[in-house]
């Protein structure tokens, strides 16, 4: 058990040590020159810190921006928030915890190895929350032990396979290859992007390739692009909430500052792309020693980040969609006597900027915008139903999250707890 917990605490507790472990057990497996070897990895945790990094600026500036919209927005909702359910599993289920992750991470390489169902899930953070998720919505039913474990274990070993299988169709449409794999729990809201832009949409006039004016040809470059779009955005929402509640401004003028977050943003993300690109090809060239061992023609399901540079612009207006589509939701659920929650800007960064991308590949500029819109709306409906469902199982409201999958997977989860407890 000891063992189990330190791999759990060293290992999949910190991503660049998880695939820092994959690459560099790959490169050795494939019996790469010892030059190659500490390159490739060093490449790969280089470009990973790079993502974080970019990731850590972004998430201050959603933050701020995060802030101004709820100020927006006064009393109409509160905040979703896991602190509740991950402090329960920590405090009560830490051991059923690390089993379940463990024994699931195995069984979905077993499905890898004997199933169709060849991706192997590299996202740790995921596969923890994930985990911890399961964890704590069985082990509040009264499930402890032996059957915890075992159900636990079964339901993410599939989730850990099932999910990145369901999005390879449209991974491999939009990446144009198929040397990798979506490993991130908000497939069932990209799904839905994909096939609303397939219907509503037309996948040839893509977002990507958009033709401006003379005047506006500088929107050509794509960071130029988000710059301009999120520049735009931080000002309107300043605008509506007034220089006094800008937080983080100082001395300085409100819309000046409003203006340079959001070219800070677009630095972020152009950042991120950076990364992105020297990491992804180190996992790629090292990942086919591993799975060569364990699952032959298996492909890393990696997190929903390695798409954005396939479609930055796509990405950016997907997540501003999705916010708009939070909002809307906001007021059109809380008609039903549904929980309010005001959007949490980070979920619809990564899950937004991701269905904006499937609903561009498959839509074009219309699918992009409708599908991320429709994404935003899913996943505060599943966030309510999933608040909803973890209450009458035992958890706080607020305890809920804005990504499909766990909206989905929590609220049938919920309501068997409910239903036999």
């Amino acid at each position: 058990m000891r063992l189990i917990n330190l791999f759990n605490n060293i290992v999949l507790s910190d991503a660049a040590v998880f695939l820092g472990i994959i690459v560099l057990l790959g490169l050795v497996l494939q019996r790469r020159p010892f030059s190659q070897v500490i390159s490739g990895l060093l490449k790969m945790l280089i470009g990973y810190f790079i993502v974080v990094m970019g990731t850590q600026l972004i998430s201050e500036l959603l933050f701020s921006l995060q802030t101004m919209v709820h100020h927006s927005f006064p009393g109409k909702g509160i905040a979703a928030d896991l602190n509740g359910l991950k402090g329960f599993v920590s405090k009560y289920r830490a051991n059923e915890l690390s089993l379940v992750i463990v024994i699931g991470f195995i069984i979905n390489i077993v499905i890898a190895r004997f199933t169709p169902w060849k991706y192997i899930f590299l996202t740790a953070p995921q596969i923890y929350l994930m985990g911890a998720f399961l964890t704590g919505v069985l082990g509040r039913s009264g499930m402890r032990g032996f059957p915890l474990i075992i159900l636990g274990s079964i339901i993410l070993g599939c989730l850990l396979a099932g999910m990145p299988a369901l999005a390879q169709p449209w991974v491999r449409k939009i990446n144009g290859k198929n040397d990798f794999a979506l490993g991130h729990f908000g497939v069932l809201g990209y799904l839905a992007s994909a096939y609303l832009g397939r219907w509503l949409g037309d996948p040839t006039s893509s977002i990507e390739e958009v033709r401006f004016t003379e005047g506006l040809s500088f929107l050509k470059d794509k960071i130029l692009f988000i710059a301009s779009a999120m520049a735009i955005i931080f000002i309107f929402i300043a605008l509506n909430v007034g220089g006094g509640k800008v937080m983080g401004k100082g001395n300085q003028n409100y819309l000046l500052f409003s203006l340079l977050q959001g070219l800070k943003f677009a630095a972020c993300f152009a950042i991120i792309l950076w990364g992105v690109k020297m990491m992804l090809t180190e996992i790629i060239q090292a990942f086919p020693g591993i799975s060569g061992k364990l699952a032959p023609g298996a492909l890393p399901a990696l997190d929903c980040y390695v798409l954005f540079p396939l479609a930055p612009r796509a990405a950016c207006v997907g997540f501003l969609m999705s916010m708009v589509g939070g909002i809307i939701g906001m007021y059109l659920f809380g008609w039903f006597g549904l929980t309010v929650f005001l959007p949490t800007l980070i979920f619809h960064f990564y899950g937004g900027a991701t269905a904006g991308i499937f609903g561009n590949a498959t839509g074009g500029r219309r699918g992009a915008v409708v599908g991320a819109l429709a994404h935003g709306l899913i996943v505060s409906l599943l966030a309510a139903l999933l608040a909803l469902m973890i209450h009458k199982a035992g958890f706080t409201t607020t305890n809920t999250f804005e990504f499909a999958d766990y909206g989905v997977v929590g609220s049938i989860l919920g309501a068997i707890v409910w239903l036999f407890k």
